[in-house]
């Protein structure tokens, strides 16, 4: 749980490196690696205005070297408002919890 909610502070920071220390090298999320995510969240976070997020209903089971958690997360940032549902994979390395992967769903309204 603390992982998952130092995660999301460092997101609302838009500290970009501080953000990217929770992800292993061997990050996917859909078509995107790790650098094409830094890429992607480094634009993010450069546009103006404040980054809030809300997780609600946080699961997380944990087996050997691997987790998982799931959440409703409600993002919203000065253009756009939105809640989905936010499966993550994490892995343990040299005895951190980095994530691996990530999936976002909308929920329908």
């Amino acid at each position: 749980r603390g992982i998952i909610y130092a995660w999301i502070q460092a997101w609302e920071s838009k500290n970009l490196d501080n953000y990217m220390s929770y992800y292993s090298p061997q990050f996917r999320s859909e078509k995107l690696d790790y650098k094409a995510w830094r890429a992607k969240k480094s634009d993010s976070f450069k546009k103006p205005g404040t980054i809030a997020l809300k997780v609600s209903n946080l699961l997380i089971s944990i087996q050997g070297q691997e987790a998982k958690a799931g959440f409703v997360q409600e993002y919203t940032d000065a253009k756009r408002s939105e809640a989905g549902e936010k499966h993550i994979k994490l892995i343990k390395l040299n005895n951190t919890w980095k994530i691996i992967s990530e999936e976002w769903k909308p929920i329908k309204k």
